[in-house]
């Protein structure tokens, strides 16, 4: 029995979850959700990825089609990818890249994301000024205490 439901149907159930997880830039921010899924929920969000024609693997290609997967209109100004990562019980992870135009990201966005639980952005994490801890003689224990 899985310890933690599904996201879509919270049911729990034999085995684990599929986890997918999310990444997007909104607003010069990163967006990411992390959506753990039973099989069948599954089937029904990979046919919601299917149809946005993602290009799979990490391959490094610098090169974007110039149309956008969903509408077919241009993205030479108005790129806006959404990124993906699945997680298969016992299997490496599969990357895949959905590059839309702006507007079709954000309607794409609300059909992936409407399950998941919004990842803090690491960005902000690395950014934020971590307190000084305070050492010996400034309300830090003397090192000789526990001598």
């Amino acid at each position: 029995m899985a310890l933690v439901p599904c996201s879509a149907c919270k049911r729990r159930t034999l085995g684990k979850l599929i986890a997918v997880y999310t990444a997007r830039f909104s607003e010069n921010q990163r967006v990411a959700f992390k959506t753990r899924l039973c099989f069948e929920c599954a089937a029904e969000y990979a046919e919601t990825v299917r149809t946005a024609k993602p290009i799979y693997g990490d391959t490094g290609n610098n090169q974007w089609p110039d149309t956008c997967t969903v509408c077919g209109g241009g993205t030479a100004n108005d790129l806006d990818p959404i990124y993906l990562t699945v997680y298969e019980p016992k299997q490496d992870g599969r990357a895949m890249t959905i590059p839309t135009c702006a507007s079709c990201t954000a309607n794409l966005a609300v059909q992936l994301e409407q399950y998941g639980e919004r990842l803090v952005d690491r960005s902000l994490a690395v950014a934020r000024e971590v307190p000084n801890r305070p050492a010996t003689g400034e309300g830090a224990p003397s090192p000789l205490a526990w001598a």
